[in-house]
């Protein structure tokens, strides 16, 4: 892949296409006089460019960069960073730290323009802009940092969707573009292109043995999430968008959030608090006759039940693989990937530079 053709386009292209747009967008609003009564229209327009162009950068770095390190971020390669809507611009390569502190620069920006809360969930808030600073903090190793973040967006949004209320056996669990759905703080699907490809691949794919093996009987995900097929193999369901089986949710949701400051908690030492945030999630999961807390005094013991659970509840969600290469960093959590496909196995280790993609051919030779 990415030795030239269409491949690149999904990815690399597509995600520089809406940079531009968000470019274009702060260009032009930086030169329009805005009339009595239109300040808030042009924050949230300003406020709504940043973060996606914060949004991409985040999901560009996940596949085309190495995992942070806070001892390699100064001298590994990051994106080129592109923040004006020049297309003749030759932009070089930055550092990893300058690209995800652009990052950050783009959502601190945000944060005092944006409301709270959306009109839409297709639309960024303040709330959007905290999850993904947790992210970001995350993958940084920044716990404390991305432990403030979680809290914050949690003072805004903290519903979670009680699994016990739905009808599971439904063709697909959840309602159509979220609506309705408390967890959803920001809306965004994989693209219709790459959604089309799945079309044939949802007929061949079967979820991970390990990873249904993970729930227990009364853990709701397992119907929520997938439905068996006759020939024993499961096909997914349990997208958070629930327009379509094939309409993938790769946005920013409480429970996630809920995961993160769960995450940090126990990295900082305050195993009760990651516990209180598990137990809450896990009792909107587990039936309820059959629900009881997880206890435990041990940090570790916690931290492990954290990363279960990520598992478990952000399926599909596009989370995985940032979560695989920034656990591969702790001899604990590393996980060799190995795909049995007859006369071909393939296997990716721990740290392997194939985490890192390629960047097109056409986008190294113009420049």
């Amino acid at each position: 892949i990415f030795q030239g053709g269409e491949s690149s386009l999904l990815d690399w292209n597509n995600a520089y296409a809406r940079i531009l747009w968000a470019n274009v967008v702060l260009d032009g609003i930086a030169h329009i006089s805005v009339g009595p009564g239109d300040g808030q229209l042009a924050d949230r327009v300003k406020g709504t460019a940043l973060f996606h162009r914060a949004f991409n950068y985040y999901c560009l770095a996940q596949l085309f960069c190495k995992a942070y390190t806070t001892g390699g971020a100064g001298q590994d390669l990051g994106l080129p960073l592109r923040l004006d809507g020049d297309l003749t611009a030759k932009i070089g390569r930055s550092r990893l730290e300058e690209t995800y502190q652009q990052i950050l620069s783009d959502l601190r920006e945000a944060e005092g323009l944006l409301p709270p809360t959306p009109e839409v969930s297709f639309r960024p808030s303040r709330a959007a802009v905290y999850a993904l600073r947790a992210r970001t903090k995350l993958q940084m190793g920044d716990y404390e940092g991305a432990y403030n973040a979680a809290n914050s967006c949690l003072k805004i949004n903290d519903q979670l969707l009680d699994y016990n209320s739905l009808d599971l056996d439904q063709p697909v669990t959840f309602s159509a573009y979220g609506e309705g759905n408390p967890e959803v703080i920001f809306m965004a699907t994989c693209p219709g292109n790459i959604s089309y490809l799945l079309l044939l691949t949802f007929h061949y794919m079967n979820a991970d043995t390990n990873l249904l093996a993970s729930y227990a009987e009364d853990d709701l995900r397992l119907r929520a999430f997938w439905t068996p097929r006759e020939d024993g193999t499961f096909q997914y369901k349990g997208s958070y968008d629930g327009s379509s089986i094939l309409s993938l949710f790769t946005g920013l949701a409480v429970d996630e959030v809920y995961l993160m400051r769960a995450e940090c908690a126990t990295r900082l030492g305050n195993t009760s608090e990651a516990l209180a945030d598990l137990n809450l999630l896990r009792k909107h999961r587990i039936r309820t006759e059959a629900f009881t807390n997880l206890e435990t005094a041990d940090a570790q013991q916690a931290l492990d039940w954290v990363v279960e659970e990520r598992r478990k509840q952000l399926v599909l969600r596009g989370t995985r693989w940032e979560d695989l290469k920034r656990l591969n960093k702790e001899q604990r959590y590393q996980q060799v990937l190995k795909r049995d496909l007859g006369a071909f196995q393939p296997v990716l280790e721990p740290g392997d530079p194939r985490y890192v993609w390629p960047i097109p051919i056409e986008a190294l030779e113009m420049g």
